[in-house]
């Protein structure tokens, strides 16, 4: 009853909670409405996201009480659960068995004669939501409705491209990939370039980019996104063609010659003929972008601690390292790197370099206080001993500042092994 008083004095969704399973579909079908079911578990997040800031909403009321019997559901069992909920324990396994319910929230949508129509998964707001509503009252969106055609045969393009997408999203990999080949294969074919340039037919090839790493640099869309990648940006509102068009260069061009079944090659690559290539076959910018940083890669598994670092260092000449970015940014990658070589490498020179990439990080971002303990950390393995433990102690403080408790103890912990001397670094 409190879920119920909840939503009558805000408008949001009536549940009931008083029917049982087989009542629930007897009600929706002498009403005449869908049967909406919330699966939900306790320990679920995105649950209680539903719950708090989705269910409420007036909108989302007008809908859902219009047109649907409303009931939640819930999947797991708890030592709380009162009389109500065990009571719906038999429900809830019938339901998951049957409509394979391993992701949460899980939303089913059964008509009024009850069969399944539609499914989603996942938190959403409240527009979003109601979309979904709505899709679920309409045969030419709902899911299951729209599979069913499919499997007779009936073939729409744009609910071909629908239904790919909506099986892709609802983890049904089977079906997902069986029509999406078949888009590919008989619709994409018999567009021109232009008519592919839709964010619809766009929208197809992001959901399903294992295709297009499949056909890679000889395939359509390659091509697309490489030729009118400015355009296509603007048009789908993201920087997702050069992302595309990077990888698959990066693919055929660098790791195809430096990986052999996910490890390095045990020759020196030909790093020269490889730019040459990049260069011949696309730009500069390519060569210049993807070679340094699958060198680094390469560097790394080798554990060439060296070479890693001369590079690093030339990059950073090169490319001077700039504020901002997050974890994404220059000044986390220059601890991020520094860290590895911390983590990997005894050679004075190396760790020496890496001291010097922290101390521009902490130049771009200065209130990083796990770049400060990365460089206590490698102060310590050069032998800067008393330098490192003020340095870490520095780190310490900063965290304190801002209540970042696991951090201060575990910033403790280090200190203590300085102040001992002990080894701070994994030691064989």
């Amino acid at each position: 009853m409190p879920v119920i008083g909840v939503a009558q004095n805000t408008g949001g969704i009536n549940f009931d909670n008083q029917l049982s399973w087989s009542q629930l579909l007897e009600k929706a079908n002498s009403e005449s409405k869908f049967l909406f079911v919330d699966c939900y578990t306790t320990w679920c997040g995105p649950c209680k996201s539903m719950e708090r800031d989705v269910y409420p909403a007036r909108e989302v009321g007008t809908l859902f009480n219009t047109s649907f019997i409303s009931v939640k559901i819930q999947m797991d069992t708890s030592k709380n659960d009162d009389a109500y909920i065990r009571s719906r324990y038999a429900d809830a396994a019938y339901l998951q068995k049957k409509y394979n319910i391993y992701s949460f929230p899980t939303f089913l949508f059964f008509s009024p004669g009850g069969q399944l129509v539609h499914k989603e998964v996942g938190a959403c707001n409240p527009a979003q939501f109601v979309q979904t509503g709505n899709n679920a009252l309409d045969s030419t969106k709902q899911y299951y409705s729209l599979l069913n055609r499919y499997k007779r045969g009936i073939r729409d393009t744009a609910q071909l491209l629908l239904l790919a997408v909506t099986a892709r999203r609802l983890e049904d990999k089977q079906v997902s990939d069986d029509i999406a080949k078949e888009y590919l294969d008989k619709i994409v074919s018999n567009y021109s370039d232009e008519e592919l340039c839709t964010p619809e037919r766009l929208a197809f090839i992001f959901a399903f980019p294992e295709l297009l790493y499949k056909t890679g640099s000889e395939g359509r869309y390659f091509k697309l996104l490489y030729s009118k990648g400015d355009r296509i940006d603007k048009m789908m509102k993201s920087d997702i063609s050069g992302f595309y068009v990077a990888n698959i260069i990066l693919k055929e061009e660098i790791y195809d010659n430096i990986m052999k079944n996910d490890k390095p090659v045990p020759h020196t690559p030909d790093w020269d003929g490889m730019r040459k290539n990049i260069e011949r076959k696309y730009n500069v910018h390519y060569a210049d972008t993807l070679l340094p940083a699958a060198q680094m890669v390469y560097y790394k598994m080798k554990k060439d601690w060296t070479s890693f670092a001369k590079l690093k260092d030339e990059m950073i000449r090169k490319y001077p390292p700039k504020k901002g970015g997050g974890v994404d940014g220059d000044a986390w990658r220059l601890n991020d790197d520094a860290w590895t070589i911390f983590i990997g490498c005894d050679k004075k020179n190396v760790i020496a370099s890496a001291i010097e990439w922290v101390d521009i990080s902490i130049s771009l971002e200065p209130t990083d206080f796990q770049v400060v303990d990365t460089k206590a950390n490698l102060l310590f393995k050069y032998g800067k001993v008393r330098e490192a433990i003020e340095t870490e102690k520095k780190a310490i403080r900063m965290a304190a500042e801002i209540k970042q408790e696991h951090y201060v103890k575990e910033y403790t912990e280090v200190l203590e092994k300085m102040q001992k001397k002990i080894p701070t670094w994994p030691v064989k």
